[in-house]
């Protein structure tokens, strides 16, 4: 596809997105831990976030200002975590998510945050548990439920990323690099200081993954000097 008719593709299918990203995450579990982390790092990146708490305004109607939200968002980040199942609201958030990926209208970006991709798309581990109470409680809405388990599976077949046992600042790294991959700077980049924010994020980035490898062609370049000196 020409450039010309990418960006005019791109800016149509995108044009009404007021978020950049929306994050999806259980509160109790990741609220006030790597959610946080991730949402100030994605913020400070100069990415218009979406996160419940800091958005949705008091008396408004919550459940509406989050679909809202979904609609207006070019990315959702979803961090699955223990107890991420057991939240009707979650799985309902999750299902209206899947809707506008099934349409592409919005790129989905798995998180795994101490809970297995196999968990998620079998539902076993935590998720089992769950699933077996939420059938008990909505025995007249099975159609529901099983909407659950389709959005469940699909999620978890996606391209995503899994914590595992790595650093927590490291993978909100690279998060933060996922996202500018999928972003197209001339569309969600916005004048003024906004764009400054992306292009320094752009750069830092690009020296982070550079320092290692100078650093290493320097290591080399004093060691052959050093057998040079003492030849």
């Amino acid at each position: 596809m020409a450039a010309g008719k990418y960006q005019e593709s791109y800016s149509s299918r995108f044009s009404n997105c007021k978020y950049q990203v929306f994050l999806s995450f259980r509160g109790e579990d990741t609220r006030k831990n790597f959610t946080d982390h991730l949402y100030k790092a994605l913020v400070h990146a100069g990415f218009h976030t979406f996160r419940d708490d800091d958005e949705i305004r008091r008396g408004k109607n919550i459940r509406l200002e989050l679909q809202k939200a979904i609609k207006q968002s070019k990315i959702a980040i979803i961090v699955f975590s223990k107890n991420y199942a057991w939240s009707k609201w979650c799985l309902d958030e999750l299902v209206k998510i899947m809707e506008r990926k099934r349409n592409a209208e919005c790129i989905v970006f798995p998180v795994f945050y101490h809970v297995d991709p196999s968990e998620v798309r079998n539902q076993t581990g935590s998720f089992a548990a769950a699933f077996v109470e939420h059938e008990k409680h909505y025995k007249e809405e099975m159609e529901r439920v099983n909407g659950w388990r389709i959005a469940l599976k699909e999620v978890a077949n996606l391209a995503g990323m899994d914590l595992g046992d790595g650093y927590e600042a490291q993978f909100v790294q690279s998060i933060l690099e996922n996202v500018l991959k999928n972003l197209d700077p001339k569309i969600f980049c916005p004048p003024s200081f906004h764009r400054k924010r992306c292009f320094s994020t752009r750069y830092q980035l690009m020296v982070a993954r550079w320092i290692p490898w100078c650093c290493h062609c320097f290591t080399l370049w004093n060691w052959w000097s050093w057998k040079d000196s003492h030849s």
